[in-house]
């Protein structure tokens, strides 16, 4: 016998052995025989292949998709940040401003009594003398009041701006030659080109801050994300 067959042999009473050989299965054999199974198994892998894949790529672009909402939400966060920000700055120094105008016409008011006061002390005309006196002690009050006013919103406008910041220098400079100005309460007036060079300077500081808060938008944060993904 072939050692590539198997066999048996299979006695009965009253007749004669029978060996029945049988040749072994080729893997062909057995492949068409289990082709239910295997085609079974294949297109279950194959299933679970795409569930698993289609699953990846949904998580994938579900944290793409926070990852970008973080982004947008901070930017926005930014953007709304330096908005309020130039409105603060742009405030102060409206108020700041408006308290130079008010020394202005203070310091005028003062200025203008005590000459007429001296005229009046001149003629001898006491009564009129009490009277300019009386009014320039008022504007010199005023005065007083409105000079700290213009040292406290002059140097909240310096603390919204980090220390030795570079387009806000000549601004600053201003500000301090104003400042030297006021001090000396006998100045006649302040010079009203100080008033205009200092709202002129802060026009364009304010206009690059504003250029500056509008390319962090919303879309341009979006735009940013797109060009990481291109880069990606």
């Amino acid at each position: 016998m072939d050692k590539k067959e198997t066999g048996a042999i299979i006695f009965s009473e009253g007749s004669i052995p029978i060996e029945i050989i049988q040749e072994p299965l080729s893997i062909g054999a057995i492949a068409i025989q289990n082709l239910p199974f295997l085609v079974t198994a294949l297109i279950v892998i194959c299933a679970a292949t795409v569930t698993y894949r289609s699953n990846r790529k949904s998580v994938e672009a579900q944290n793409e998709v926070a990852i970008n909402a973080r982004i947008d939400e901070h930017e926005n966060k930014i953007s709304e940040f330096r908005h309020h920000w130039i409105q603060q700055v742009r405030e102060t120094a409206s108020d700041l401003c408006k308290i130079l105008h008010q020394l202005q016409y203070q310091a005028m008011v003062r200025n203008l009594n005590r000459d007429n006061e001296a005229e009046a002390s001149k003629r001898g005309d006491d009564e009129s003398e009490a009277v300019f006196n009386k009014a320039a002690s008022k504007a010199y009050g005023k005065l007083i009041s409105s000079r700290e006013e213009y040292y406290r919103v002059s140097s909240k406008l310096k603390l919204l701006f980090k220390k030795d910041e570079p387009s806000m220098k000549a601004a600053f400079g201003i500000v301090s030659e104003i400042q030297e100005d006021i001090f000396d309460l006998d100045k006649t007036h302040i010079e009203e080109k100080m008033i205009e060079d200092l709202v002129s300077e802060l026009q364009v500081v304010l206009k690059e801050e504003w250029k500056v808060t509008k390319k962090r938008s919303w879309s341009e944060s979006q735009a940013f994300n797109e060009q990481r993904k291109t880069d990606a």
